[in-house]
């Protein structure tokens, strides 16, 4: 009923009442303590009514932020645009960060909405079933920022594209053996989408492409590095720069030349001073025109207006620097 309060519900669930609150609060609480407490919340309307009661209210002019893996200079700029674009607008983001590795991502969106925020903007390597059905069930707003969703508003970069055009760039050299070196392919955008458009580029030429499937990790690049040797490459593509430098580590480790007995390039285009001797060309994305423009459009969301269901249409380029072969001006 309306009247209920957390002591009702700790008797109904025979918890203590600072378990409940705990778990009302984004605490740790066991498995099997949250499982109870959930049900019996649904079964007497319970969180339904703190929402409807915050819904009759003004709004809490916070917008929650759930985003993975905050080392990715790619989040750092995006987190800065939904920022600036957020506050400019009159609310507060409610970040939090998730691990990539790590599935948590409903038990800190039920966090965010336990502190009241009017909208959710989620931001994730991979969408389940298990994130879009809750989402589903939330009386505010969401929007997913990173992959294409059927369910959801969304906004990315053009991933399909960018992997067309670092193909086209990579045949210009008339290579006879690529590596490719993906992300991990469960990230629907980075992972399939960026080696898709790669792959489309190489239809029909004869060169022979080997694809190796890497993950997040900083040396993930150079832990690949005997797989990439073994290709016998004379150019090796990254679906990220941390990746790439790992990867041109290792190779110049083993007494390769970058670009003269290898090429490279990659995706990201951040600035990165680990081997100032080899400029790394590498495609650039705009991740902090994309995070003002999801801060402006989960504003939108929240007001009650219609917006366009996707948008991928941000500022990107190649930038062409020495590793893939541009030698001769510096010669």
């Amino acid at each position: 009923s309306e009247d209920m309060t957390i002591n009702d519900i700790a008797e109904l669930c025979g918890l203590s009442k600072s378990t409940v609150s705990r778990y009302l609060t984004g605490g740790s609480v066991s498995k099997k303590s949250s499982a109870i407490i959930a049900r019996v919340i649904e079964e007497t309307g319970f969180e339904l009514n703190v929402n409807a009661s915050r819904l009759r209210g003004s709004g809490s002019k916070l917008v929650g932020v759930l985003v993975d893996g905050i080392q990715a200079p790619s989040v750092t700029h995006m987190l800065t645009g939904i920022n600036e674009r957020l506050q400019g607008l009159g609310y507060q983001p409610f970040i939090m960060i998730d691990r990539h590795d790590e599935d948590n991502k409903v038990r800190s969106m039920q966090a965010l909405v336990r502190q009241g925020v009017d909208g959710l903007v989620f931001g994730t390597a991979r969408l389940t079933d298990e994130h879009v059905g809750y989402m589903r069930e939330l009386s505010i707003p969401v929007l997913v920022v990173g992959q294409e969703s059927e369910s959801f508003p969304f906004v990315k970069v053009n991933d399909l594209e960018a992997g067309r055009i670092v193909g086209e760039h990579v045949l210009e050299a008339r290579p006879s053996s690529v590596v490719y070196l993906s992300l991990p392919r469960y990230d629907a955008a980075a992972g399939v989408e960026r080696e898709r458009g790669f792959r489309d580029a190489f239809n029909g030429v004869t060169a022979r492409v080997t694809y190796i499937e890497g993950d997040y990790a900083t040396e993930a690049g150079y832990a690949l590095g005997p797989q990439i040797l073994e290709a016998d490459p004379d150019f090796v593509v990254c679906a990220s720069d941390s990746m790439a430098y790992g990867a041109m580590r290792y190779l110049m480790e083993q007494g390769l030349c970058i670009p003269q007995d290898v090429r490279m390039a990659s995706f990201g285009n951040f600035d990165a001073d680990s081997l100032p001797q080899v400029s790394l060309t590498s495609f650039g994305f705009d991740y902090h025109a994309l995070g003002r423009d999801a801060a402006g459009r989960i504003v939108d969301l929240i007001a009650g207006k219609e917006v366009s269901w996707s948008n991928t249409g941000y500022a990107m380029e190649l930038h062409v620097r020495r590793s893939s072969g541009e030698v001769a001006a510096e010669a």
